[in-house]
Parts: structure tokens; sequence; C-alpha cells
């Protein structure tokens, strides 16, 4: 659970309205560089904000075709973290370094709260998110 606070407090920092256990500080917007999210099929969005990453989560909707989320470095060199699913509906999670023999799932479905504090800190360049799940090796080859 420490670890947990010790995360959020991480994210807190983003959002304008919260309230961590932390004093608050912004951190730089170099910290957000450098990534793009794509939201289903054909919708990008460049050097994404922690806001935008929330947004584009509650429209999730599996309902409708491609209802994933993928936030994937601006050097386009294989790595990413990706979601599909939606709120109602719990979310898969998927990683993977820099191509497919270093691809992942997580072990279990992440809630919406889940996913939002991983791709946060994925997006901080921390790495603290991949002590949040267990992580299974996927066979893409």
């Amino acid at each position: 659970m420490k670890a947990l606070n010790q995360a959020w407090d991480v994210v807190c920092r983003e959002l304008p309205h919260c309230v961590s256990q932390a004093s608050p500080k912004k951190s730089s917007p170099s910290s957000q560089s450098g990534f793009i999210l794509s939201v289903g099929e054909s919708h990008k969005i460049t050097n994404p904000s922690v806001i935008d990453i929330e947004a584009s989560l509650l429209r999730l909707d599996v309902s409708e075709p491609y209802p994933y989320l993928i936030l994937t470095s601006a050097y386009d060199d294989g790595t990413y973290i990706q979601v599909y699913g939606d709120k109602d509906t719990d979310f898969e999670l998927e990683y993977q370094e820099l191509n497919i023999r270093h691809h992942y799932l997580a072990t279990d479905d992440a809630t919406l709260d889940q996913v939002f504090l991983v791709m946060t800190l994925y997006l901080q360049g921390r790495s603290a998110w991949r002590n949040l799940f267990g992580w299974e090796k996927m066979d893409l080859q």
C-alpha cells in the first residue's frame, strides 16, 4: 500500500485539484515530451498531458471499434504501453520494449484508476509502474 500511495503522490503533482500527502509540485513540461497518445485507430495526441490520458481513458468503449489507448515514444522505437477495454469492463494492460520479443501482459485486469496511474507514471518516465502488476511475457513471434 505504501508503494501505491507514493506512486499516487507522483501522479497527483500533475493534477490541478488533487490532494496529495506530499507537498504538491508541478513537474517540468519536458518530462512529458516525446510521447504520442493514440486513441483508437485514428486519433493521436502529440505530447499528451495526464489530463489527455484521463479524458481518453474515459472515452474508451468496447462496443466501438478499436477501444485501445497506446502511449508510445515519439521516436517510434517499438516501445509502448497499451490498454484495451473501458471503465465498465476493466482493462487489459500490455507493454513492449523495442520489439515483439519483449512484449508483456499484466497478469490481472486493471481498473480505470490503476490504468491511469500506470500510464501517468509511464508518461513521466518513472519505472514504478512496473511494480504495480505482475507481468507475463507474451509469445508474439
